[in-house]
């Protein structure tokens, strides 16, 4: 990374490429798990937009290691924190009320 950090910048853009490809199809087989919930579709949506993001990085991939890094970390952080809040508000509203 040191001697050619050109080269190390589309590794890593590479390597997160694989981690959306890995993260996506992770979350979609989760969002199925909790089907029955009302608030599955959130988590479907995540693992979605996480494939998508992969497939940027991979289409634009030599040219996608100056700009991929940050821009796509932060829509994906943004879409994974969205759909745990949505997935929270719906576990809460179904929970039972406490008895004191």
């Amino acid at each position: 990374m040191f001697a050619h950090p050109i080269m190390g910048l589309g590794f890593l853009s590479l390597l997160l490429a694989i981690f959306f490809f890995a993260e996506g199809a992770w979350k979609i087989i989760l969002a199925i798990q909790v089907r029955p919930s009302r608030a599955w579709g959130w988590s479907l949506l995540d693992g979605v937009v996480a494939v998508v993001l992969g497939c940027v990085i991979v289409a634009e991939w030599p040219i996608s290691g100056a700009w991929a890094i940050g821009l796509l970390v932060g829509i994906n952080m943004l879409f994974s924190g969205w759909a745990v809040l949505m997935l929270a508000a719906k576990v809460r509203s179904e929970a039972p009320a406490e008895v004191a």
